[in-house]
């Protein structure tokens, strides 16, 4: 017992000694057993999981676009954003609210009139001068971001914005933080949009069309729209029993920028009888810039860019031809902007 208690005892102090010599300070030891301890902890799973989540947050941060601009041109969206679907709003909430919101605003849009491989991102927030307002503009992008939004998506997006405009369908956002948006505007929709202000007529009888282009947005027209029936009715003196039927087109896809084409039908509000040749003939020369279209230019400024269908055109040589819608033409679009909504008759500019 003596001796191998002897034996012991000196190969620990062997082992000790050797220890102090391999690591200065004798903390060698202590340091393997830090190591161990950090190689249970630390589990390659861990690592890898960790390198995967730093990497999505900054695929995140490269993927979202600038926003929170305390202003906005809207003119300026499609190269800052990258996005040619483009639409705005306004909630009655300030700014510095919003701010704290935005991942629950894109939800709410997204869950309202999101399709099938799409994200919706809020590009800007611009509080309104002397108000509690906030504009809010949005873009639609494809995702994933080397997809694109099949033509049946694109249809249902232009005609959620087209009932969103009229006011035929509004946007339910969470009240409690959002309450009522307002105003809903199409800043850019690839094709263009076409605006159909609420009227009534029996579209299959045979229709008399022209088009004719006004220097104003769709907007300001849609909101002067009776006014501007009223005048035409009157000065391609139409009879009582001849309605108008006008739909607003822009071809960039915005009802907020100049110009708007108005496609014009002459329908019947009774019958299906197809005009004599000789109201055809009256018909196609009333329509005229020589008379502005009946239109007071003080509102609604210079008619341009009258086309006749091949119907109305063949009547003015008195012979009938098969009707034809004429096809929009773009021309060179100026800047006028109109927040009001208002169909009630005014003399004053369309503008205004």
């Amino acid at each position: 017992m003596g001796k191998a208690e002897e034996e012991l005892s000196l190969s620990a102090a062997a082992a000790q000694e050797e220890e102090g010599r391999g690591s200065p300070g004798g903390n060698a030891g202590a340091r393997c057993r830090h190591c161990l301890w950090i190689r249970r902890v630390v589990r390659p799973r861990c690592v890898a999981a960790l390198v995967l989540g730093v990497a999505v947050l900054l695929s995140a941060l490269f993927w979202l676009p600038p926003f929170l601009r305390d202003g906005a041109d809207p003119d300026g969206l499609d190269s800052q954003a990258g996005s040619n679907i483009i639409a705005s709003f306004q909630l009655r909430k300030p700014l510095s609210q919003l701010k704290a919101y935005i991942p629950e605003l894109q939800y709410d849009v997204s869950a309202e009139i999101g399709v099938a491989n799409s994200s919706v991102i809020i590009i800007s927030l611009e509080r309104l001068p002397a108000s509690n307002w906030t504009n809010v503009v949005f873009g639609i992008w494809p995702y994933p971001k080397d997809s694109n939004i099949s033509s049946a998506g694109l249809s249902i997006l232009r005609s959620n914005f087209v009932m969103l405009v009229t006011q035929q369908s509004t946007l339910r956002l969470t009240a409690s933080l959002f309450g009522n948006p307002s105003f809903f505007q199409v800043l850019q929709f690839p094709g263009g949009i076409t605006i159909i202000p609420p009227q009534s007529g029996f579209l299959l009888q045979k229709q008399l069309m022209f088009n004719f282009t006004l220097n104003f947005s769709i907007n300001q027209v849609y909101n002067k729209i009776n006014e501007l029936k009223d005048q035409m009715k009157s000065g391609l003196h139409l009879n009582y029993f001849e309605n108008l039927y006008v739909s607003l087109t822009n071809l960039r896809g915005s009802t907020v920028t100049p110009p708007t084409i108005i496609q014009t039908s002459i329908l019947l509000s009774v019958g299906n009888r197809p005009p004599s040749q000789l109201r055809l003939k009256e018909l196609a020369q009333a329509i005229t810039p020589a008379r502005n279209l009946g239109l007071n230019n003080t509102v609604f400024g210079i008619v341009k860019q009258i086309r006749l269908s091949s119907f109305l055109n063949h009547s003015i040589n008195g012979a009938g031809a098969p009707s034809s819608a004429p096809e929009p033409h773009p021309s060179h679009p100026s800047h006028h902007h109109h927040h009001h909504h208002n169909n009630k008759r005014s003399s004053s500019s369309i503008g205004d």
